[in-house]
């Protein structure tokens, strides 16, 4: 082994992630590691916090679609007051996922929280 690839170990995923969650986790941790920064044992809870929001975001998004489409079809009000409200959701959803990455070093530097 060169002494130009140094390891750091990994560290474990909480248990009560899933499995598509976890690989997210260890895709997270890979991109600190390779920006000079690996994650530490104190960041685990909050990179994993960060990942499950994001899988809630994707969920909201599948919603968002069904209620959309369901909306075209046949549109009344109710439908409608649906559709705004996720889609109102998705948009506060993103929004603290995104400031969470920034604050763990996986957003754009120099940007506004």
């Amino acid at each position: 082994m060169s002494e130009d690839s140094v390891e750091t170990p990994q560290l474990p995923a909480p248990r009560w992630l899933s499995r598509a969650e976890k690989a997210d986790f260890r895709r997270i941790e890979g991109q600190r590691a390779a920006a000079g920064k690996p994650l530490s044992a104190t960041e685990v809870d909050a990179v994993a916090d960060l990942v499950s929001a994001r899988s809630r975001i994707a969920d909201l998004r599948r919603l968002y679609r069904d209620a959309a489409r369901e909306y075209r079809s046949s549109p009344y009000e109710p439908q409608a007051k649906l559709v705004l409200s996720i889609a109102t959701r998705i948009d506060a959803a993103t929004a603290a996922a995104q400031r969470q990455a920034r604050r763990l070093g996986l957003g754009q530097v120099g940007e506004k929280e």
